[in-house]
């Protein structure tokens, strides 16, 4: 966490049940980068470890936690440059 305060500065933070709710329209445990597309007016920055950036696959929850989604990391990438969110590989 130390790490990534001094990537982030004093702004990161991890969001509260209310915040989610508001910013994402999600719960607690259904959290993932699609929840992004729910973030309207672009609050909310992602912070995306090299390795998953750079894998071959990856997979989330699209936005309910009882199933996954697996995308290819071009469609990954394609989605996230698409949002409009700003992000920050780490």
């Amino acid at each position: 966490m130390d790490k990534l305060g001094a990537i982030a500065g004093d702004k990161l933070k991890f969001a509260n049940e209310d915040d989610l709710k508001e910013l994402l329209g999600l719960t607690s445990g259904a959290v993932s980068p699609f929840g992004l597309i729910n973030d309207k007016e672009r609050k909310v920055d992602l912070l995306i470890d090299k390795a998953i950036w750079e894998s071959d696959y990856v997979s989330f929850h699209p936005n309910v936690n009882t199933e996954s989604l697996e995308l290819k990391k071009e469609d990954f990438h394609k989605y996230i440059k698409s949002i409009g969110n700003k992000y920050l590989i780490i």
